[in-house]
């Protein structure tokens, strides 16, 4: 396959397959060396993600760093939110390979979440992790959370608390 400009307008990009079959597309970046390209049947991987992720080291006692990872947004309903919940899972995965970690606290307490089933893969890294995490969630996530699992609690508060009987925040 090979990208080029379409004949018509010579504007519209296209991606040309074997053969000579064309599809126009929306958009084509440059990530790493690799083409990425958008067109209308075939999305872009996290062109229609709704999820926003931040994560900083919210604390730092004398020896120990805890970590925030806050998402926001809406994480769309069923198989529509498959992007979402990639996105999450990759942010999910890459904060817990942060080896400079004692402990991390993932808020969703601001993402609305109404169901879907992929989600479930970016929790078990959470139920799974090496390091002491606490989830925070709040009503518009509550199908997200397991809340007789005391991992899930509803606030900052309570996920310092519960991290505290785990890790010595001394």
């Amino acid at each position: 396959m090979q990208i080029s400009r379409g004949p018509a307008t010579g504007k519209c990009p296209v991606l040309v397959y074997p053969g000579g079959l064309t599809t126009s597309l929306l958009h084509i970046q440059k990530l790493g060396g690799i083409f990425s390209a958008t067109h209308p049947f075939m999305p872009h991987h996290y062109a229609a993600v709704t999820v926003v992720a931040s994560y900083f080291v919210m604390k730092e006692y004398e020896q120990v760093s805890i970590g925030r990872l806050v998402f926001s947004g809406t994480h769309k309903p069923g198989a529509f939110g498959n992007d979402d919940a990639d996105f999450i899972k990759r942010k999910i995965a890459r904060v817990l390979t942060d080896g400079a970690l004692h402990a991390l606290i993932v808020d969703f307490s601001d993402m609305e979440f109404q169901h879907g089933l992929a989600i479930q893969e970016a929790m078990s890294k959470l139920h799974k992790a090496r390091i002491p995490v606490s989830v925070i969630y709040s009503d518009k996530c509550e199908k997200l959370a397991e809340p007789d699992i005391d991992l899930y609690v509803r606030s900052q508060a309570a996920a310092l608390a519960r991290l505290g009987s785990l890790v010595n925040l001394q």
